[in-house]
């Protein structure tokens, strides 16, 4: 018998600034727990992606965002849904060093094994390495250096 666990956790949260940190305990609701560096990296995109899309996807802190947690063998995908545009992929993609703030996505490409976000700017979404819980990160894909955002990745691959 060949079975592939899956868990599909999904949650709403008001536009305000505690979500990011309500949004986090979604992560404590997973049937095998994350630990060690797992959680730290799940925690730490999940609050990067929750928290950008409270600044730039919710006009006047209006409205709510989804977050979605999807965990296989070996990955957990983030997903943060939000009423407005959460960022202009073409724009990020071409963005030198950020002034005040900007970081956060970054950060989510340097620990992510592959991010993005829909054509539209409604959602963002990352895919970490599941490493067991220890330091080792074996499954987190090819070297930073080789790697490009998503956004990046789609227009690449489109010119040629």
């Amino acid at each position: 018998d060949f079975k592939v666990s899956v868990e599909d956790l999904f949650e709403c949260f008001a536009c305000v600034p505690a979500s990011a940190r309500a949004a986090r305990e979604l992560l404590a609701r997973l049937q095998e727990p994350l630990a060690g560096d797992d959680a730290v990296l799940a925690g730490l995109v999940l609050s990067e992606l929750v928290t950008n899309a409270l600044r730039h996807g919710c006009p006047q802190l209006t409205g709510t965002i989804g977050v979605r947690v999807v965990r296989t063998p070996g990955t957990l995908r983030i997903e943060v849904h939000q009423p407005g545009p959460l960022f202009d992929p073409e724009v990020l993609a071409r963005s030198g060093p950020p002034g005040d703030g900007g970081w956060g996505l970054r950060l989510v490409d340097r620990v992510a094994r592959e991010w993005g976000g829909d054509p539209e700017g409604r959602y963002a979404w990352a895919d970490l390495a599941l490493t067991g819980g220890g330091s080792e990160r074996s499954e987190a894909g090819p070297p930073k250096e080789q790697r490009r955002p998503q956004a990046e990745r789609h227009k690449h691959d489109a010119d040629g």
